[in-house]
């Protein structure tokens, strides 16, 4: 087994601002977590303490139920994958994935047999007598992975470790990555800015922000249901459009309005915005919830925009408008078959069972 709990942790460096703030995590065996949030969100601290690399300022961590804050690094049975890999450039591939074992004084024919087993399963084999400069940036990662998997750990901490591939072999190697984890039983953490990331190869999620865990749940619920305005815009690409509306009730039910044009709400949050009648909010909706349309005439669930550039991606391409006298950008997604000109005014439907809203004061989900 290999649950971990972190219950209220915070890091504080020399008296000045704290890196991690009141964080609480309960991770289940062989779940893969991942940490995702800006630079400098602390992410990256939060996964050197739970590795012991660095000490725990307030809170309790706890591995299979024993608290392990006062135990070194050595001794927690956690294996740490760097962004830089960190393989020792003098000694070739199989020393780096013994080096470790040597250290523990494990027997030289049990030390083979893990390395055999661990290049097998990551295909290998053919680089044991390679050196890290003989090798591409995916082989060293594959490395950098075997030398964690020969000392069969509990968990697994991969801190940024796709960041320096380029984009066809970063994708590569997520499925890798993916695929590791479904045969070996241990749990995996895993640290990155990338939401691609994030979202195609956790169970759950934990979005960070300034310290603090925003929101901590299933890659569909993060992206369905953000608790708050900051999770609604950092996961998704194009990013989620936002802007302030006011709320509307009447006989015919409850509306939000943008310079004029109203929205008619129609979800399950429909009751608890009732409550902020006659009040600002702010109201939230992905770029592939909105339909571009040519009719002026048309009235419900409308907004007016102009366009005034276009993405093409080749499969997709999302199209940049202007909407209101606050010029608020609205991104839309679609299929590259539509025949829309720059500079054009266009009416923008809302697809009102898919909006989010968030209160205009503190951000959270209303």
């Amino acid at each position: 087994m290999s649950s971990i709990i972190l219950k209220n942790i915070s890091k504080q460096y020399y008296h000045d601002s704290y890196a991690v703030r009141d964080l609480s995590l309960e991770i289940k065996h062989k779940e893969f977590i991942v940490l995702v949030g800006p630079s400098g969100c602390g992410k990256s601290t939060t996964l050197r303490m739970i590795a012991g690399l660095e000490e725990i300022t307030e809170g309790s961590m706890y591995i299979d139920e024993r608290e392990v804050n006062s135990v070194e690094a050595k001794d927690r049975n956690i294996a740490i994958v760097f962004q830089d890999y960190a393989l020792y450039p003098h000694m070739n591939v199989y020393n780096n994935m013994a080096f470790g074992l040597k250290m523990k004084k494990i027997k030289r024919n049990e030390i083979k047999d893990k390395i055999e087993k661990t290049t097998e399963i990551l295909d290998i084999k053919n680089l044991l007598y390679r050196y890290p400069s003989q090798l591409s940036g995916g082989e060293k990662q594959r490395v950098a992975l075997g030398r964690a998997m020969v000392k069969e750990p509990k968990v697994f901490l991969l801190d940024e470790p796709l960041s320096n591939l380029d984009a066809g072999l970063k994708a590569r190697m997520r499925l890798e990555i993916m695929e590791l984890h479904k045969k070996l039983d241990a749990t995996f953490i895993y640290v990155t800015h990338d939401q691609t990331e994030a979202m195609t190869m956790a169970d759950r999620i934990a979005v960070m922000k300034d310290g603090l865990v925003m929101q901590f749940d299933t890659p569909s619920n993060i992206y369905n249901k953000p608790d708050n305005i900051f999770v609604a815009k950092f996961i998704g690409s194009p990013q989620m459009n936002v802007f302030e509306v006011y709320v509307q009730c009447g006989k015919n039910g409850v509306s939000i309005v943008k310079d004029g044009e109203a929205v008619s709400v129609n979800n399950a949050d429909t009751e608890r915005i009732k409550k902020y009648s006659n009040k600002k909010i702010l109201a939230g909706v992905r770029p592939e919830h909105i339909k571009i349309h040519n009719d002026n005439n048309s009235a419900e669930n409308f907004l007016s925009a102009k366009l005034y550039i276009k993405e093409n991606l080749g499969h997709e391409i999302y199209y940049h408008f202007n909407s209101g006298k606050d010029n608020s950008d609205i991104i839309v997604r679609t299929i590259p078959e539509m025949d829309v000109v720059n500079n054009h005014e266009y009416r923008l439907w809302i697809n009102p069972e898919k909006m989010h809203f968030f209160d205009a004061e503190n951000g959270n989900r209303i």
